[in-house]
C-alpha cells in the first residue's frame, strides 16, 4: 500500500512543477515536466493492468523516469543557486499550486 502511495506521488511530483515552471516562463522544463509525469503515471497503470510478463519492466520504466526527473530537476536548481529568484522560480511556489 505504502510502496504505491509512493509510486503514485512520484508520478505526480512533476505534475505539480509544470505551472510553476511555466509561469516562472521555463515553459521547456514545464513541458518536460509534464511529460515525465504522463510515462511515470503511465507506467504505473501498464504495471497494475498490463501484461503479467511484464510489470516488473513497466515499473522499473516508471520509477527510473520519476527518478530521472527528480535528479534532473534538482541539478537544474542546484546549477541555478542565488539566481533561482532572478528566473522568478522560489521554493515554496510549488505548494501554491
Amino acid at each position: 500500500v505504502f510502496a504505491s502511495i509512493g509510486y503514485a506521488t512520484l508520478a505526480a511530483v512533476p505534475f505539480t512543477a509544470a505551472p510553476v515552471l511555466a509561469r516562472a516562463g521555463r515553459r521547456g522544463w514545464a513541458g518536460v515536466s509534464v511529460a515525465a509525469g504522463a510515462l511515470c503515471a503511465g507506467a504505473l497503470v501498464a504495471s497494475i493492468v498490463g501484461p503479467t510478463p511484464v510489470h516488473g519492466l513497466f515499473q522499473r520504466l516508471g520509477l527510473t523516469v520519476g527518478d530521472a526527473w527528480l535528479v534532473a530537476s534538482a541539478g537544474w536548481l542546484l546549477t541555478r543557486t542565488g539566481s533561482a529568484r532572478h528566473h522568478g522560480v522560489e521554493v515554496g511556489d510549488a505548494l501554491a499550486v
